[in-house]
């Protein structure tokens, strides 16, 4: 068994490098452990080889732009079993059905759109729904919002409120 700890959040770049090493080594899912920085402090009793996600490997695979997409999704997801789920899709994308992300009736696909679907509605909510109260700091204006998201989906809006509230403190 491999042990793999991606500490980063929400993880996808880790993930990332971590199932390219995998897959050079040709580790199927059953026999990979992933963990994330909380799950660590669980596992009293591991034994298994534990390995940080930092290698470079530069095998290429073709993987549909769509499974990519989904992934980056379903990884900001805050379910711990977020990249057994992924690696295992990636793995049977590569070695079983290239077209598996189309098969809308798979278990394991319709758990990755789920939470897919729940990082993009946490995301759309807090663009939507989060509004900013102006706050004088010593003279200095200061704009200031509360928002706690169910996910990682501050990533994915990050860029919308670079761009759209670029004057503001």
């Amino acid at each position: 068994m491999k042990t793999i700890t991606v500490t980063s959040v929400p993880g996808f770049d880790k993930w990332r490098e971590a199932s390219r090493e995998c897959l050079a080594h040709g580790i199927p899912p059953e026999h990979v452990i992933w963990q994330n920085a909380h799950s660590v402090q669980d596992d009293l009793f591991g034994h298994e080889e534990q390995t940080q996600a930092t290698s470079n490997f530069q095998i290429k695979y073709t993987i549909p732009k769509s499974a990519l997409a989904l992934f980056k999704y379903a990884l900001c997801h805050s379910d711990t079993n977020r990249f057994a789920l992924c690696y295992r899709v990636l793995w049977r994308i590569i070695y079983e059905n290239k077209n598996l992300i189309q098969l809308k009736t798979d278990e394991d696909i319709m758990q990755l759109y789920a939470l897919a679907k729940a990082v993009k509605r946490d995301a759309y909510k807090m663009s939507a729904f989060l509004r900013f109260r102006e706050l004088n700091n010593e003279g200095n204006e200061h704009f200031v919002a509360w928002y706690e998201p169910e996910h990682y989906s501050l990533e994915i809006k990050l860029d919308f409120f670079q761009t759209r509230f670029k004057n503001m403190r």
